[in-house]
C-alpha cells in the first residue's frame, strides 16, 4: 500500500491503531432488549451477546484506548486486573486482540468454566486463594508493592489529569509498563455502563415500574442508574445480590470528578437505590429452571435479577442477562 510522502510512520500507525479500536467497537454493544416468555412483562436487556460474553466489553475498550492515546501504555505492555467473575474474559479477549500481554488474579472458588475462556485467549491466569475481598484484592496490593521496593528497576508512573485510576510502573531499563486497570474503581467503567442505560431507554416503548440492577461494585447502578433516573425518575431502581456475596455497602465506591456522570449522582451507589432484595440460591436455581430453556444459560447473577423481578408481578420491569456463567 503507497501512502502520501507526508505521512510519517508514526501518523500511520495512530490510524491503524485508530482503525482496529472502531472495527472492534462496531460489535460491542446495541445489545437486545427482549420479553423473558416465562416472566410477564420482564424484559431482559441481553448483555451477553457481547463477544466477550458480557458488559465489560463495554468497560474496558474505551478504558484501554484511553490509556493508550494518553500514553500511559502501549501494545506489548502488560496488562493486569482482578476479577470474581466475567471481566477477566473481556480483558483477555480485548488484550489478545490488541497486542498486550495480560495477566489476571482470580480466587480459588472461581470456577474451571470461567477460567478457561481466559487461558484460552493467552491471558495467565493466577489463583489467589479463597474469597475475593480477602484474598484477590490483597494479592493485587501486594503485587504492586512488591515490585515497587525493586527501586533500581522500578518506578511508578505520574497519571495526573488522566480518567482513570490505573497503576501504572514502569521497567527503569527496558521501559516494559505493567498497567493494573482496576476496572471496579474506574470512572470510564461508569461511563460505559451508562450507554447501556441509553440503549434501554430507547428501546423501551413504556416507562418500565422497575430497573433491576446486580449491586457487584456499585458500578452498574450509578452508570445505568444514572440515566434511568434521568428519563425516568418515577422508576424504581431495585439493587440485588446473593445471600453469600461478599460485596458489602461499605465496600462501594462513589462518582469522582472527571466522568460523563451528572454532578447529581456523586454519591454512594447504595443511595441511589430505591429497594434492595436479597435472592436465595434455591430462588435462583428455582427460575434458573424455568427460563434457562433451548439456547438460553443466563449466569448466577442474571438469574438473581430475575428473582428480583418478579417482585413487580403485573408491571413492566427490566433486568439485565450480565452474562451466562456461574460465578461461583
Amino acid at each position: 500500500m503507497n501512502y502520501p510522502d507526508n505521512m510519517s510512520a508514526s501518523h500511520i500507525s495512530s490510524q491503524l491503531r485508530s482503525f482496529a479500536y472502531a472495527k472492534i467497537s462496531e460489535t460491542i454493544g446495541h445489545t437486545p432488549l427482549t420479553p423473558v416468555d416465562a416472566l410477564d412483562g420482564v424484559w431482559l436487556k441481553e448483555e451477553f451477546r457481547n463477544p466477550g460474553g458480557s458488559h465489560y466489553d463495554r468497560a474496558y475498550l474505551p478504558t484501554l484506548l484511553h490509556l493508550e492515546t494518553t500514553g500511559i501504555i502501549r501494545p506489548g505492555d502488560n496488562l493486569r486486573d482482578i476479577t470474581s467473575g466475567s471481566a477477566g474474559i473481556s480483558l483477555a479477549r480485548l488484550g489478545q486482540q490488541l497486542g498486550y500481554e495480560v495477566r489476571i488474579l482470580v480466587p480459588d472458588e472461581l470456577p474451571d468454566t470461567r477460567v478457561q475462556p481466559m487461558h484460552d485467549a493467552g491471558a495467565e491466569v493466577v489463583r489467589t486463594g479463597t474469597g475475593y475481598i480477602q484474598n484477590t484484592s490483597k494479592s493485587q496490593r501486594q503485587e504492586i508493592r512488591e515490585l515497587l521496593s525493586d527501586t533500581k528497576t522500578w518506578r511508578r508512573l505520574p497519571l495526573t489529569g488522566t480518567r482513570t485510576k490505573a497503576v501504572v510502573i514502569e521497567n527503569i531499563h527496558t521501559g516494559q509498563r505493567i498497567c493494573w486497570i482496576n476496572h471496579s474503581e474506574n470512572p470510564l467503567t461508569v461511563a460505559s455502563f451508562r450507554n447501556i442505560g441509553h440503549e434501554v431507554v430507547a428501546q423501551m416503548t413504556r416507562q418500565p415500574e422497575a430497573v433491576l440492577l446486580a449491586i457487584g461494585n456499585g458500578t452498574t447502578i450509578v452508570g445505568i442508574g444514572s440515566v434511568i433516573k434521568e428519563r425516568w425518575p418515577a422508576t424504581r431502581l431495585v439493587g440485588y445480590s446473593g445471600n453469600n456475596d461478599t460485596t458489602k455497602v461499605e465496600n462501594f465506591g462513589t462518582i469522582t470528578a472527571g466522568t460523563s456522570v451528572p454532578l447529581g449522582y456523586q454519591q454512594p451507589a447504595f443511595d441511589m437505590l430505591d429497594d434492595v432484595v436479597t435472592v436465595s440460591a434455591d430462588q435462583r436455581d428455582d427460575i434458573g429452571r424455568r427460563v434457562n430453556t433451548g439456547s438460553r444459560r443466563l449466569g448466577r447473577s442474571s438469574l438473581m435479577g430475575l428473582v428480583a423481578a418478579e417482585g413487580y408481578p403485573g408491571a413492566e420491569v427490566v433486568a439485565f442477562g450480565y452474562d451466562t456463567m456461574d460465578r461461583y
